[in-house]
């Protein structure tokens, strides 16, 4: 996919992305810092909302658990395939091209802002 780049008559435009990259910077130093006194001293509390670690959960089925679950979605009277899904990750990893998939599923596009360097 080509895309136009779109030349401002000014450099007002390349100030504002340098100007996010410092921001974006200093927040993730900013962040690292508070993670570290955070670990040390405990839970921050700031105008009603608290900086802490979190448990971020996340399920990995195994091929044979997963057809387990599949088997015991159907016989609760869920169709799996209404709730399992597989990901844009899982197929980049198998190879599998837009020719094929478009057989299969509808291709949902959606424009991500974000600086992506040059080749």
């Amino acid at each position: 996919m080509s895309m136009n780049i779109v030349k401002i008559p000014t450099n007002r435009a390349e100030e504002i992305a340098r100007e996010i990259y410092r921001l974006e910077a200093v927040l993730k130093q900013l962040k690292d810092e508070l993670k570290g006194i955070v670990k040390e001293s405990g839970p921050v509390e700031v105008d009603g909302r608290v900086w802490s670690f979190y448990p971020a959960v996340e399920w990995k089925f195994s091929p044979d658990s997963l057809q387990s679950f599949a088997e015991a979605l159907a016989l609760d009277g869920i169709d799996p395939w209404t709730v399992l899904d597989v990901s844009s990750t899982a197929l980049k990893k198998i190879g599998v091209g837009e020719d094929i998939l478009s057989r299969y599923a509808e291709k949902k596009e959606t424009l991500r802002f974000y600086a992506k360097a040059q080749r």
